[in-house]
């Protein structure tokens, strides 16, 4: 939803709220619901690790908009987040640094943009970290603990298109590659029983009023 350059804007489990009104710079509150781990899950081994509660994290993110001056449908997006535990459930934070570079191809409003991912030590060793009981399930680890320092987390690639259909509707469509680093690459709940790679598509339709 816009009011002017002023907007709120729900992505996924994420939700921001720009309060600036200003052609260059955007900054606000942002929510973000992370989701957990439980037993449905495919992978027999990780069914058996202790439980994840899902949380709220809550920050704020920051971006800033330059635009061509001799197409305003080409521009440049730089953006950066951070958001923190608010349910003591990983008590640490995590972030994004982005750039996003919009070009018009056709009839198409297309986009690609790439970035990394950054995380506290407490985010890492509740998400990748492996201790407790759970150490009985990775044999590899010797019988001690893996635990998950914070850093860079990962590095992402995106492609997506904005389609015009009429006056008001549009549908857009969108593929990410991210590929974890650092400790969250190196833990045996990604290494042995996951995957490094990660791959998301993404469909939406869009109404301007």
């Amino acid at each position: 939803y816009y009011s002017g350059n002023r907007y709120i804007q729900l992505l996924g489990p994420q939700v921001t709220l720009n309060l600036i009104d200003d052609d260059v710079w955007q900054f606000g509150p942002e929510l973000f619901y992370r989701f957990g781990r439980d037993n449905d899950v495919d992978d027999s081994v990780v069914r058996q690790m202790r439980e994840i509660d899902d949380t709220l994290m809550a920050g704020a993110f920051v971006a800033a908009t330059l635009t061509d001056p001799n197409n305003e449908l080409k521009r440049w997006v730089f953006s950066a987040d951070l958001v923190t535990d608010v349910e003591d459930t990983n008590s640490g934070f995590y972030g994004t640094a982005m750039a996003k570079y919009w070009f018009p191809m056709g009839t198409v409003l297309m986009n690609i943009s790439g970035g990394i991912s950054f995380a506290s030590d407490d985010y890492n060793d509740t998400y990748y970290g492996v201790s407790g009981s759970d150490i009985a399930l990775f044999p590899s680890l010797g019988g001690s603990r893996y635990q998950a320092d914070g850093g860079i987390n990962s590095a992402r690639v995106m492609v997506g298109g904005v389609m015009p259909l009429s006056k008001t509707w549009s549908v857009a469509a969108g593929v990410r590659y991210e590929n974890l680093l650092g400790d969250a690459e190196d833990s045996p709940v990604v290494d042995q029983r996951g995957d490094s790679s990660q791959w998301l598509y993404g469909l939406a339709v869009g109404y301007t009023w």
